[in-house]
């Protein structure tokens, strides 16, 4: 994808977040893998069109979403009841 095709860096996380909490309220495997896909494309954004520190949040969500995914049952397996806690 050339940079002037790339969508709104922030629309994209905005998007990301949402598709989040829709899959953790579902556990949607499809939703699960739309996560994955649009922080793809968020980390390959070229560096002069985000700055650094959204880069660095994108790669460290990327880097928790991939631990949670990997943590959850394969599809029709009973998971693990979910912490209620907000800590």
């Amino acid at each position: 994808m050339r940079p002037d095709e790339l969508p709104d860096p922030i629309a994209l996380l905005t998007s990301a977040l949402a598709v989040m909490t829709h899959f953790i309220q579902t556990g949607c495997p499809r939703q699960g893998a739309l996560v994955r896909r649009q922080l793809d494309v968020l980390q390959s954004y070229p560096d002069h069109l985000v700055p650094p520190p959204f880069k660095a949040t994108v790669r460290r969500l990327h880097g928790a979403w991939e631990l949670l995914l990997a943590g959850r049952a394969p599809c029709g397996a009973p998971a693990a009841p979910a912490s209620r806690t907000l800590h």
